[in-house]
């Protein structure tokens, strides 16, 4: 019985020119990223490496993983590259760049998908969003850049707290100069 040629759809074509280029870009050989992913605690042969990149051979969602932690990136970089333009998802889906990276970061739907619920399914340690009915659509974008502003000041280390009681003190002097609403 014959083995059949492994066939690779769209996303495994880009993950192995990825991680050709993101490899030379390092000036990492194939021994070099071999050595890093058994380091890893996923050994690999060189050899193994040559087929991936050559077509030969698949990478499996561990594989994946691991290969983007060993140079230094995120398996979106793998999935989706690093060009603008059209990215094929599948053989018959493709999208824009910018919101198939939205996409695979959890940020936006593709589809007709309700960007709420698809937010909570698709990143599932985000804080919830505040109930935003009954606000003006400034407020609403207020809400968002405070929220945005908090996220990124707690991805650089400041504790949530920080901000929270930094948000009280700027009320509480807005406040003291007659210019608060409540």
């Amino acid at each position: 019985m014959g083995t059949k040629p492994v066939q690779s759809g769209p996303i495994g074509e880009r993950i192995r020119f990825q991680l050709k280029a993101l490899r030379d870009e390092q000036s990492l050989t194939q021994a070099n990223l071999a050595s890093v992913a058994a380091q890893l605690g996923r050994p690999m042969a060189d050899n193994t490496l040559a087929k991936i990149e050559t077509g030969q051979r698949r990478m499996d969602a561990d594989d994946v993983v691991m290969m983007a932690l060993a140079l230094g990136t995120t398996p979106n970089r793998l999935l989706l590259g690093d060009e603008g333009g059209m990215v094929a998802l599948t053989p018959t889906m493709s999208a824009p760049a910018r919101q198939a990276w939205a996409w695979a970061d959890g940020r936006h739907p593709l589809g007709r998908e309700e960007q709420r619920a698809f937010r909570v399914r698709s990143r599932p340690l985000d804080p919830p969003e505040p109930p935003m009915s009954g606000l003006t659509e400034a407020q609403q974008s207020v809400i968002v850049d405070v929220m945005a502003a908090v996220r990124r000041a707690s991805a650089a280390g400041l504790p949530v707290e920080a901000s929270v009681a930094l948000i009280r003190v700027l009320a509480a002097l807005d406040a003291g100069h007659g210019t608060g609403k409540g």
